[in-house]
């Protein structure tokens, strides 16, 4: 099943509109695919590398605690994969526009609650948006300060933060991937056809190391018909041991 080619040039975002039409970007396989056929798969490729990625960072073996040293930055990769997911949605043109806090709507990570300990009784910590993108901040711009809104935030780094992130993540993908094929409503095909993305170009004999997502997305997914979540390998991200973790 194709994407419906229903999709005008003049409601494409005309700064990115060539590179997406461009033969090296959408010839693959000895194949030609459509500007928003490649624009899909490279979303979907990228959202699927990020969330493996994230996985990776996180797993571990029992008796060790590794992820410790990666966990900020693994939740900085998830806020990656939910804003590009809020950008393609909604459609937002602009490259400099953040779009992590309606990501997090979409994927309803707007609030997310965790257990701390408090004077000896365990009691809920909850991360709303303003909580989640001073701690994206923190993680992106070395560790300089927590802010929001160009406000400082107090906040901290939990061990359970990430627990709900896969599934609701690929319920997310999942949805916008199948979001894209209904012919009977362009919205959302329209929005990612004007959104700010752009390609990285690739090249089997460049010896770059960086996997086109449209290629992975095209072989693993959109060939074989599965979806996003069925083809993600590191779906477990609740490295919480409580037996092991509150001894540490």
């Amino acid at each position: 099943m194709s994407f419906p080619s229903d999709i005008q040039d003049n409601e494409w975002n005309q700064d990115n509109l060539k590179m997406w039409s461009n033969s090296q970007v959408t010839t693959l396989h000895g194949g030609q695919l459509l500007s928003l056929e490649a624009k899909s798969l490279h979303v979907i490729g990228t959202l699927t590398q990020i969330f493996d990625s994230v996985g990776y960072l996180l797993h571990c073996g029992p008796k060790t605690r590794p992820y410790a040293n990666y966990y900020l930055y693994a939740y900085l990769m998830a806020c990656t994969a939910i804003e590009l997911l809020g950008r393609c949605q909604t459609g937002v043109p602009d490259p400099a526009r953040p779009t992590l806090e309606v990501g997090l709507k979409i994927t309803g990570l707007e609030a997310i609650n965790v257990n701390v300990p408090r004077n000896g009784v365990w009691t809920t910590y909850t991360y709303d948006t303003t909580k989640l993108v001073a701690l994206r901040n923190l993680a992106a711009h070395g560790q300089a300060v927590a802010t929001a809104g160009r406000r400082s935030q107090e906040v901290f780094l939990h061990v359970e933060l990430l627990d709900s992130f896969p599934g609701k993540l690929m319920k997310a993908f999942d949805s916008y991937y199948e979001d894209l094929f209904k012919s009977s409503e362009p919205t959302k095909r329209k929005n990612l056809a004007v959104s700010a993305v752009e390609p990285v170009l690739y090249s089997d004999e460049s010896g770059q190391v960086y996997v086109s997502p449209m290629k992975s997305a095209y072989e693993e997914i959109y060939q074989p018909g599965k979806k996003p979540s069925q083809v993600l390998k590191y779906t477990d991200w609740q490295v919480y041991n409580p037996e092991r973790d509150r001894q540490l």
